[in-house]
């Protein structure tokens, strides 16, 4: 499964991002043919990935200079949980 997200800037800080990915976990246990929760997402998104790496996703790629931001290389990142109980 491939989770795609975002809160509105004005919304931010309020533990929402948090309650998506708990939610989105939470279908994807439900059913035994889900077996990896997967996103990627800007290299440079620091708020972003931190906020994977709390709720459990690791990094398991990365492509260096996939996307160009007002002229300047951006990496994205790719993450992974698994979404089976260990």
């Amino acid at each position: 499964m491939l989770l795609g997200m975002g809160v509105d800037k004005v919304m931010r800080g309020q533990g929402l991002g948090f309650e998506l990915i708990s939610i989105a976990r939470n279908f994807c246990c439900k059913n035994n043919q889900i077996e990896w929760l997967d996103l990627n997402v800007l290299g440079g998104n620091r708020p972003a990935i931190n906020l994977y790496n709390k709720s459990g996703f690791k990094q398991i790629g990365k492509i260096d200079d996939f996307y160009r931001i007002d002229g300047r290389p951006i990496a994205e990142l790719t993450m992974t949980m698994s979404t089976h109980k260990q």
